[in-house]
């Protein structure tokens, strides 16, 4: 869904993975928000058609759509032929798109572990194989949405939190690697996008906050990682943004 036009535009480029709903689409809207013009990458035509029509009610114009599978080497490659005009306007990576699949370890087959790991890693490491030529020569930063996940855990959750830990890691290696370019990643908490059942106080009032986040609060983590006149010191960190969960001793 691209179009050619995003290589005439003057507006710097932001590419964001999962981009079509919750922590993902609260990037892209802040992005948009900054007058950047963000391709907002996603697996799901219907997501995206519905976001499209969203951000346009919003009075955002400066959006692209690319509907394509993250975790394949064949839709980075394709995203970038498509951007290879527009490639020196590209000023961040954003890789957000993440699933989990929670099931009893037992029961969690080798081919949903993996498309796990495809999806929330893979992806990652595509994207730096695909546009960190670009990134290094742009100075452009990647932010990589990782999850406390890759710190404590839920019963039958194994794969997802695997996968976030993993993201971890490579997040410290990319910025080895890719050099000036800055890598960092943020580790979200309970983020409500409106996706489950409304929260109780008592779901807000258990953070030290006082409430649980919002996708908001994580796009202005991301968008102030991207910003290289705000963030130009930090590369390889993690950054956990959860009300304060991960520091919450808690005994029943």
């Amino acid at each position: 869904m691209v179009s050619e036009k995003i290589c005439a535009m003057e507006e710097k480029i932001v590419i964001i993975t999962g981009a079509a709903s919750g922590i993902g689409k609260g990037i892209a809207r802040k992005f948009l928000g900054e007058n950047w013009r963000a391709v907002c990458f996603d697996i799901s035509k219907k997501s995206l058609e519905k976001t499209a029509s969203d951000f346009n009610e919003d009075g955002f114009k400066n959006f692209e759509l690319f509907e394509g599978d993250c975790g394949t080497l064949a839709s980075w490659q394709n995203l970038k032929q498509i951007l290879s005009g527009g490639s020196e306007k590209i000023g961040a990576v954003i890789n957000n798109a993440g699933i989990g699949i929670n099931k009893p370890v037992q029961d969690l087959s080798l081919e949903e572990w993996n498309r796990v790991m495809a999806t929330n890693v893979a992806s990652v490491f595509l994207s730096a194989k695909v546009f960190g030529d670009i990134l290094k020569k742009n100075g452009a930063p990647m932010v990589n949405i990782a999850s406390t996940r890759a710190l404590m855990s839920e019963a039958n959750t194994e794969a997802y939190s695997a996968s976030k830990g993993a993201v971890v890691s490579l997040t410290h290696a990319l910025a080895m690697s890719l050099a000036p370019a800055r890598v960092n990643c943020i580790s979200p908490g309970w983020i409500d996008n409106g996706s489950n059942s409304p929260l109780t106080k008592e779901d807000h009032l258990q953070h030290p906050a006082g409430r649980a986040g919002v996708p908001s609060d994580i796009a202005e983590l991301a968008f102030f990682l991207a910003d290289n006149s705000k963030s130009g010191f930090i590369t390889g960190q993690n950054f956990y943004c959860d009300g304060g969960m991960t520091k919450k001793m808690i005994y029943v």
